[in-house]
């Protein structure tokens, strides 16, 4: 009859078995019953439709995720790498910077022993100069004193003496004799010893202000060489804490570069599986969609002929 013919004619358009078997029915089983099998397929072929576009829908937006957690797991995979590159280099910077400043602590510890040891040896030659000085002014005051007291008793022998004879003292020298007078040269032998020791004095005032100095000068960079090793050494202790804290942070950043590592193989099997499973169905959907469409449109007009209905 004409509906099989339209079954038929559907058939080889749409290559669909079950409107094949639906021809046959028609010609050979009661309408109320192919009706009831075309309404059934009709269902089956409406859920499909329905399913196949959920499907779409759900590998659309798992493939969007996908990319999307690919491309986050990139951007945090660059800046670990970018991170783990500062480190290693801050961490390179701080061993550098420990090493300058452990050098600079063992050439002041040398400085100030080279100090001390120059310093032992000044205040040696000082305690040598200053002893010597002293000694030659001892000496020279001990000339001083026997001269003047030679002297001394040279002038009192030279004072005349009156013995109470009229005329007649005994300050007058009989005969050629002249009376004693002080030689004039002693006045400048004493003033030329004086004058020396004067200048002894002054020395050795110099020699002690020059020590004084000296020392002070010595104890102030004693002073500042161990305030320089004190800043060097917390320094020193500042850096080994960042260093060490740079550590902690390089190793946590490379553990977690592994784990962006590994994230990324993940979505990239991912990715594989849901391209294995969607793509068949998102480059032929529009096609299936169709065909879906129009197998159910030849069942409508099938019954509907089937209920009398005509079509040109």
């Amino acid at each position: 009859n004409w509906s099989s013919s339209v079954l038929q004619k559907a058939y080889r358009k749409s290559k669909g078995s079950m409107l094949l078997s639906l021809a046959f029915a028609a010609q050979l089983d009661q309408f109320t019953k192919v009706k009831a099998a075309m309404d059934k397929m009709r269902a089956e072929l409406k859920q499909q439709k329905a399913e196949e576009f959920q499907k779409k829908e759900q590998c659309e937006k798992e493939l969007d995720e996908n990319e999307d957690s690919i491309k986050e797991s990139n951007y945090e995979k660059k800046d670990l790498e970018t991170k783990i590159s500062e480190l290693e280099v801050r961490i390179e910077d701080l061993h550098t910077e420990i090493e300058e400043k452990s050098e600079e602590i063992s050439e002041t510890q040398t400085s100030v022993k080279r100090s001390g040891e120059d310093r032992a040896s000044q205040n040696k030659q000082y305690q040598g100069a200053v002893a010597d000085q002293r000694a030659a002014e001892a000496i020279l005051k001990q000339v001083v004193k026997k001269l003047e007291s030679f002297y001394r008793k040279k002038s009192l022998l030279a004072q005349p003496y009156n013995d109470g004879r009229a005329g007649r003292s005994t300050g007058d020298a009989p005969g050629d004799f002249k009376p004693y007078k002080k030689a004039g040269a002693a006045d400048g032998v004493l003033g030329m010893i004086e004058m020396i020791i004067g200048d002894a004095k002054r020395e050795e005032q110099e020699m002690i202000s020059d020590e004084r100095n000296a020392q002070e000068d010595y104890e102030t960079m004693l002073r500042d060489s161990f305030d320089q090793i004190a800043r060097n050494q917390r320094s020193i202790s500042d850096r080994r804490e960042a260093l060490a804290q740079a550590d902690v942070a390089l190793n946590g950043a490379k553990g977690d570069l592994k784990m962006t590592d590994g994230e990324l193989e993940h979505l990239g099997h991912t990715k594989a599986d849901l391209h294995g499973d969607c793509d068949w169905l998102l480059e032929s959907f529009k096609a299936r969609q169709q065909e879906l469409s129009d197998e159910m449109d030849a069942i409508d007009q099938a019954k509907a002929i089937l209920s009398g209905a005509k079509f040109d």
